[in-house]
């Protein structure tokens, strides 16, 4: 998505160095853990490998960098009892350096890949309660044991046994390290002897269920419980035979996770995707608590009935008393899929893909510190939305691309009706609002571009250049010029009608975004680097001067400092005075990663707005620039290269 201006917009937030996170908060939520060193701390982690941690009982999350953030798919995220500061996270990457189990012992400050499971698919971790040093890992490729604290791993389960050629689940026998349960895609299995042989433990249980968490009772070791996608089950004689536990509206369904309270052995927890179930007798009985789909529970030993749960659709929740009352508690805790950033009047506007509950149109207006949800997805003709488009003369009216339909707003983003579009099936690409001069809309589609010039009533096809590829992105480049974005290269336009194609990218270069800074003077960004054209796109250059090689995935041009330039590449945003021939890192070294779009207030040029593409929008103070903070050189690690690249 192009970087737009944003218009007008007083926030009330206080400056200070550094990212300022603000949200929309919330978002899929796949693990939470109680830090059992440090009171209050509470720390969380999601699917896509984002973590989070809180030191004040979840009233305030921030991230913690790690490694293969946005990288991979964390399957588990466990800390260790015995020794402080001390976690265990199991990824499965988008590279051999993003997979494997990574560890800390500083609380997150930094990381290391366990060389013995480096480049193995771990999809899950446990650790033996009375030494740590004992850990049993589960993979892509089997079970694995380790009696040295992850020095040296050993390989315990059969690689001839198919069934358990994945293993999404562990749990030992609190007080026998060599009794191990482990639960696969196909049933569960069990080992006596510390790996030597493995059995199939699954009588009671429906045939082929994942078995997707494990639990032994440290009171009654023969006692299990297991969470499946078949519902819950309870063992009572080590895993010979299970019962199924169907005491409550979903406890039938697809059960993620299931726990004892440490505290009383007889209350269990149940996530499923019909909510959070509890039971106090052991699981005979079950009482509903929530209709948010669960995926995880935890319990503050230090607090006799708080207990923190893992939400698909909701967050992060705390309850005080065991779960009767449930508060979402996701200040600063992010993960959602913002696919735009818009701006009308002012106001800041933004919109979730992928969230039916509480996901929809979102508002920032005036010295508004909270995003109010102005839309929710219900109203949204169950469309995902995949950009907005305001209209440049009417802050009111808003167009919305979808993914083959056209959608339009006349209040602010409250309601919306469906477009009549002559557009076809083909998924829309790109979309373009009218501007206060031109009042025409483009809608570009996978199967060519429409134009439509009497406020989306009647759309034309736009006949095409036959070396136009489909356009990913629109945009303004001043009051009467346009520029499409296509993978290979740049079109330009006057009206919307004609387009012609700038000169060749450089090393044939793949476009993301694009800026006038004058009448002649073009800057791309694109997957090589920027490129400078001092002749409206015949010619191109590679342009450096404090840039690194590599991605830059936006380019914005200041809206009232002449010659002032803002870039991101690697998570880091540069900033130039001199219309982009020298560049200085602006932004702190703990980096916003994967920037998408970069904006500032007209009004509030003291504030650089970024959106992100899954940890919300930020905003960075730029009072430092004055002080010659712009200067610092930009430090990248290898990890974070690239990372615009996804």
């Amino acid at each position: 998505m192009v970087a737009r201006i944003v218009l007008g917009i007083v926030l009330g937030f206080p400056l200070t160095a550094g990212w300022q996170a603000l949200g929309p908060f919330g978002g899929a939520v796949a693990i939470v853990q109680v830090d059992p060193h440090h009171r209050d701390t509470v720390l969380a982690a999601t699917n896509n490998a984002l973590l989070f941690r809180s030191t004040n009982a979840g009233e305030r999350w921030d991230a913690i960098p790690f490694p293969a953030q946005l990288h991979g798919v964390l399957h588990a995220f466990i800390l260790d009892t015995n020794q402080p500061d001390t976690y265990l996270t199991g990824v499965s990457g988008d590279s051999l350096a993003n997979t494997g189990l990574f560890r800390t012992t500083d609380a997150g400050a930094t990381w290391s890949l366990i060389p013995g499971l480096a480049g193995k698919e771990v999809w899950s971790v446990a650790i033996w309660p009375q030494d740590s040093k004992v850990i049993v890992a589960g993979t892509h490729g089997g079970v694995y044991l380790s009696h040295d604290g992850g020095a040296n791993w050993s390989l315990i389960s059969d690689p001839s046994n198919r069934e358990m050629d994945v293993v999404v689940s562990l749990a030992f026998d609190p007080s026998d390290r060599n009794v191990i349960y482990a639960g696969t895609p196909h049933l569960p299995w069990k080992t006596s002897n510390g790996g030597i042989t493995w059995y199939s433990v699954h009588t009671g249980m429906l045939d082929d269920s994942d078995v997707f968490s494990l639990n032994v009772d440290r009171t009654q070791p023969q006692r299990v419980f297991a969470s499946a996608c078949s519902g819950i089950y309870n063992s009572v004689n080590g895993g010979k035979s299970w019962t199924k536990l169907t005491g409550a509206r979903g406890a039938s369904y697809r059960t993620y996770f299931v726990s004892q309270d440490p505290r009383r052995p007889e209350t269990v927890f149940a996530g499923t995707t019909h909510g959070l179930v509890r039971s106090t007798d052991g699981g005979q009985t079950w009482r509903q608590l929530s209709t948010h789909l669960t995926r995880y529970v935890a319990f503050d030993l230090r607090q006799e009935r708080r207990i923190f749960v893992a939400t698909d659709d909701d967050g992060i929740e705390r309850s005080d008393d065991e779960g009767d009352t449930l508060v979402a508690i996701n200040q600063g805790f992010c993960n959602r899929h913002l696919p735009s950033l818009a701006v009308a009047g002012e106001a800041l506007y933004t919109n979730t893909v992928y969230e039916s509950a509480n996901g929809g149109i979102f508002r920032l207006a005036g010295v508004g510190r909270e995003w109010e949800q102005v839309a929710p997805a219900s109203r949204l003709l169950g469309q995902q939305v995949l950009a907005l488009a305001p209209d440049g003369a009417d802050p009111a009216q808003f167009y919305a691309a979808a993914y083959s339909s056209l959608l339009m707003s006349a209040d602010s983003g409250k309601n919306w009706t469906a477009v009549p579009a002559a557009l076809g099936k083909s998924r829309v690409t790109a979309l373009l609002g009218p501007g206060s001069g031109s009042r025409f809309i483009l809608a570009a589609t996978e199967n060519g571009m429409f134009r439509a010039a009497d406020g989306a009533k009647a759309w034309k096809p736009v006949k095409l250049p036959a070396a136009m590829p489909s356009v990913r992105a629109l945009a303004r480049l001043d009051a009467s010029h346009l520029a499409a974005i296509t993978p290979s290269g740049i079109f330009l336009s006057e009206n919307g009608i004609e387009w012609q194609p700038t000169g060749p990218l450089p090393g044939s270069a793949e476009p993301y975004d694009v800026i006038a800074v004058d009448s002649r003077t073009l800057f791309v960004a694109t997957s090589t680097g920027l490129m400078r054209s001092g002749d409206y796109g015949q010619v191109w250059e590679p342009v450096l001067g404090g840039l690194q090689q590599g991605t830059v995935r936006t380019i914005y041009k200041h809206p009232s400092q002449l010659g002032v330039l803002f870039a991101a590449q690697y998570g880091d945003v540069y900033e130039s005075r001199d219309e982009g021939r020298s560049w200085s890192r602006i932004s702190p070294d703990k980096s916003a990663v994967s920037i998408k779009e970069l904006a500032i207030v007209p009004s509030r040029s003291d504030r650089l707005f970024v959106l992100t593409q899954r940890q919300g929008v930020f905003a960075l103070p730029l009072e430092a620039i004055a002080s010659g903070a712009s200067s610092v050189q930009g430090i990248s690690t290898d990890a974070e290269r690239g990372k615009n690249d996804q």
